[in-house]
């Protein structure tokens, strides 16, 4: 399982979030039909650790997850369950991806004058094995 299906899994089978979005979590970009408050994450980045002896199989891909809400508090309500699922956790992603660590390193509120919508950018470093 890749560090994407693994993220997925976890967010979809946390019950603090699952109460708020459902299975409403999409990679990339929502469906234009779908139903808010949401959740979208993306992998901005993807660096992995080498030592003079090559790979050594650890990753810390910085991924951005986006809490979108119809209206603003819906937004920041599902912000912070999508924070106490990932700050600090470790343990296994999905069947099996080994997480170290997951860091909180940014977060930003947006408003988007197309969709209407209010959104919570959070960035995590996810540090994991491949």
């Amino acid at each position: 399982m890749v560090i994407e299906e693994g993220l997925h899994a976890y967010l979809v089978g946390h019950a603090g979030l699952t109460a708020l979005v459902g299975a409403r979590v999409y990679p990339l970009k929502a469906p234009d039909d779908a139903m808010y408050p949401l959740v979208v994450y993306q992998r901005i980045s993807g660096p992995r650790v080498y030592s003079h002896d090559g790979a050594s199989g650890l990753s810390h891909p910085r991924f951005q997850l986006t809490s979108w809400g119809e209206i603003y508090p819906d937004a920041k309500a599902v912000a912070k369950q999508v924070r106490l699922a990932m700050s600090g956790y470790s343990g296994t992603m999905g069947d099996d991806v080994a997480v170290d660590a997951c860091f909180l390193v940014n977060e930003l509120d947006r408003y988007d004058q197309e969709t209407k919508r209010w959104g919570i950018i959070q960035d995590y470093m996810i540090w994991h094995h491949e």
